[in-house]
């Protein structure tokens, strides 16, 4: 036995001591090297894992940076503005209608009081006519006793004339005499005739009177001659009616308008407050970040949701660089983030980042509850 306790290989030159040692750090070595690949094996499957989840999860929109000289902001501008004197426009016919029915109004009102003072002109003439007859009737009868009287006379001064006329044929008296008695009798029988002559105009006067109140008072009865009284009264009151008339249906037609114009205007107010909501007319005041999100992207996109840029051909080595601040209502025609014409919305984006804006495409993630909490939790345990 060898006094060293040592085995033979151990002490032939000290090979042993130089060749073990080398091999174990070389097993060693290829063992670090193996879990160094798996490791990145793992990260790298894992990675890609990721990149393709959040590819088909994450929503991709087109960023655009407005500002006042922005064609589409001037072109929203020009737009606002023919709205803006469109609403002035019909502001102004409103106002104008508005006097006009006004106006109407009172015309109206005036020409009715108008229509019934030429109603009551023939008051008027009926109370003329009615005094007219009353007289004519009085002096009818005083006509009729005074004809009484001359008759009278005119026969008692024949009975004179025949009784001096006797006289002279016995030559009892002188021919002038009964001369003068004739005169006399002569005189009286004028007087009958014009007696007879007043009469006769006093029945035509009366006759007319009872014509004029038969027509006055029953104007509108058929088998009535109306009098050029009743005749200019008609006339005037179908003037009045048909300006009336004409008043009223203008008066309605404004009406009308006003109406029309007032929902007119109660739509371009409400299409103004909708424009001007807008992040485009934000933009006339202060430079806008918005993007335009595709329908075919729209369900990953709400407020608050993180804004994704991606340095790497927009898919590898992503950071945040801001959220969704809103989703602006209202449909647009753009282009997606591929360059193809596709409908949508746009999204306004609150950046940290305002260089963001100028990649060709972000990305939008909308993180599900779940995750949010669990993200949530771990942060609570590494506090």
């Amino acid at each position: 036995m060898n006094p060293e306790g040592l085995t033979p290989s151990l002490t032939a030159g000290g090979r042993a001591d130089a060749i073990f040692p080398t091999r174990a750090g070389s097993v060693l070595g290829m063992r670090v090297l193996s879990l160094l690949g798996l490791a990145a094996t793992a990260f790298g499957i894992g990675y890609t894992g990721i990149v393709v989840y959040r590819l088909l999860s994450d929503s991709f929109v087109a960023p655009i940076i407005l500002s006042r000289d922005s064609d589409l902001v001037i072109q929203s501008k020009l737009s606002l503005s023919r709205l803006l004197a469109e609403r002035e426009a019909i502001v102004a016919r409103m106002t104008s209608d508005a006097t006009s029915v006004e106006a109407g109004e009172k015309a109206s009102v005036r020409l009715r009081e108008l229509r019934m003072a030429a109603e009551k002109g023939l008051d008027w003439a009926l109370a003329i006519t009615s005094q007219q007859s009353r007289v004519g009737a009085r002096d009818s009868e005083t006509l009729a006793a005074q004809k009484s009287v001359l008759e009278k006379m005119i026969a008692d001064q024949e009975l004179v004339v025949a009784e001096r006329r006797e006289h002279l044929a016995n030559g009892m008296i002188h021919k002038a005499e009964v001369e003068r008695e004739e005169v006399a009798l002569s005189q009286m029988r004028v007087a009958a005739l014009d007696n007879e002559r007043n009469r006769l105009a006093n029945g035509a006067q009366r006759q007319a009177a009872l014509l004029a109140q038969r027509s006055l008072r029953n104007p509108h009865a058929p088998n009535v001659a109306s009098t050029p009284e009743v005749v200019a009264q008609q006339d005037q009151l179908v003037k009045l009616d048909l300006e009336i008339l004409k008043l009223e249906a203008e008066a309605r037609s404004k009406r009308v308008q006003l109406r029309s114009d007032e929902h007119q205007l109660e739509k371009l107010d409400g299409l103004v407050a909708e424009m001007k909501l807008r992040p485009i007319f934000r933009a006339i005041e202060s430079n806008q970040n918005v993007a335009f999100v595709p329908y075919t992207q729209i369900d990953g996109v709400a407020p608050n949701a993180a804004v994704y840029s991606c340095s790497v051909w927009g898919l590898f080595f992503c950071q945040a660089v801001g959220t969704v601040a809103e989703l602006v209502p209202g449909e647009v025609l753009a282009q997606d983030p591929w360059g193809t014409p596709m409908r949508g919305r746009y999204a306004t984006l609150a950046l940290r980042d305002a260089r963001a804006a100028e990649a060709q495409s972000l990305r939008v993630r909308l993180e599900p509850d779940l995750w949010s909490k669990l993200k949530a939790k771990l942060r609570f345990v590494a506090r």
